[in-house]
């Protein structure tokens, strides 16, 4: 009688666990999209590409945020989430709270790890502007410094393989590449917000930043690193499900393309700076 008992208090206190959790997370959703969204941007399959493998009937499907950084280094011509932004630096990162007096020093193992802890800041992501053209730029530099080197060695095949190889990457990200590119931290969402006004252009969301180190000749210099956007990938309600399947038709994926986007999705992001779609629209 007693196990009966305990298996059936056992089941209540999980449906109630289950209906509580439900509840709450329901309600963060509802207090992130009440009132106006902190920001509104029309992005495309160039920032969002679809993250799933396959379109089955009943699993659900999530874009990816496709967000990049330019790193430092100026003359880095290869742009990914992994790099060391120069704005990323040691008045940043003590500005976050991190103890970089402790972590420069490395004075014990134990006091650098506690001091170097990533946290979870305020991450401002921009859509197109400055850092694209940067980007683009530090691509076209790269070409015309491998064909002044071919111009001194017209016969050098490698050479030529060199710039075709780089002119082909520079086409791809003119046409195919994000121009979602991270400008900043803080944090206080709303400091962050009067310095980017512009809600179409610049989203304010939460990401994880930790410390990482990069040596000039003998110098060693401070800087931070944008582990990742805390929520990347977005669910697709079903709805926009069906008009993304009729878009791509079997084209799910279409990595190191130099195709042109196929879609745009309008994305909203909250009170609490998580994003949801409210829009998606074929571009062809």
């Amino acid at each position: 009688m007693k196990t009966i008992l305990s298996s059936r208090n056992l089941f209540i206190m999980g449906f109630i666990l289950l209906a509580a959790t439900n509840i709450l997370v329901l309600g963060g959703v509802f207090l992130n999209r009440s009132g106006e969204p902190d920001s509104r941007v029309l992005l495309t399959e160039r920032e969002l590409p679809v993250y799933q493998w396959g379109w089955k009937e009943n699993s659900g499907i999530s874009l990816n945020l496709a967000w990049r950084v330019l790193d430092a280094n100026d003359e880095a011509d290869y742009f990914g989430p992994w790099g060391m932004p120069s704005w990323l630096d040691a008045a940043k990162l003590k500005a976050l709270g991190f103890d970089i007096d402790r972590i420069a020093g490395r004075e014990r193992h134990q006091d650098h790890y506690k001091a170097s802890i990533p946290k979870e800041v305020f991450i401002v992501l921009e859509y197109g502007g400055k850092p694209f053209d940067t980007a683009l730029g530090r691509l076209e530099a790269a070409v015309e410094k491998q064909k002044a080197s071919l111009a001194k060695q017209p016969d050098d095949a490698q050479k030529r393989r060199v710039i075709n190889s780089a002119e082909r990457r520079l086409n791809r990200e003119r046409v195919a590449g994000s121009r979602l590119f991270a400008v900043d931290a803080g944090l206080d969402p709303h400091t962050l917000r009067e310095a980017y006004p512009d809600r179409s252009r610049f989203i304010i969301t939460r990401g994880i930043v930790t410390v990482g180190f990069r040596y000039q000749g003998k110098k060693k210099r401070i800087y931070g690193r944008i582990k990742k956007i805390s929520i990347d990938r977005i669910h697709v309600p079903l709805k926009f499900k069906k008009q993304l399947q009729a878009i791509l038709k079997s084209g799910l994926h279409r990595f190191h393309s130099d195709a042109p986007p196929r879609y745009t999705v309008e994305l909203a992001y909250g009170s609490r700076r998580e994003p949801w779609i409210v829009a998606v629209k074929a571009l062809h």
